[in-house]
């Protein structure tokens, strides 16, 4: 009994090797966004006409005491940025 479940563990095992390298055999060489040495890709692909926008916003607030006395400040920025296709 004890032996078919470690004949089991084996298979499995086995089995599991051969996809991981026939994964691994299936993957492409190159890199879509280029490599580090001859530059990297780093351009929007999007469709005539496509409008992005990113909006960020950064909310703080600040307390500090000194001397006993305390004083709060808060601030508040916002970004909004739009791409558009050509």
């Amino acid at each position: 009994m004890k032996q078919n479940g470690i004949m089991r563990a084996y298979v499995l095992l086995a089995v599991a090797a051969l996809v991981a390298s026939g994964l691994s055999g299936c993957a492409g060489t190159k890199n879509v966004w280029g490599d580090t040495k001859s530059g990297l890709i780093l351009e929007y692909r999007m469709k005539q006409g496509d409008v992005l926008k990113y909006e960020m916003t950064q909310e703080g607030i600040e307390r500090v005491e000194v001397m006993g006395q305390t004083n709060e400040s808060a601030t508040g920025k916002s970004y909004v940025y739009t791409v558009e296709s050509k």
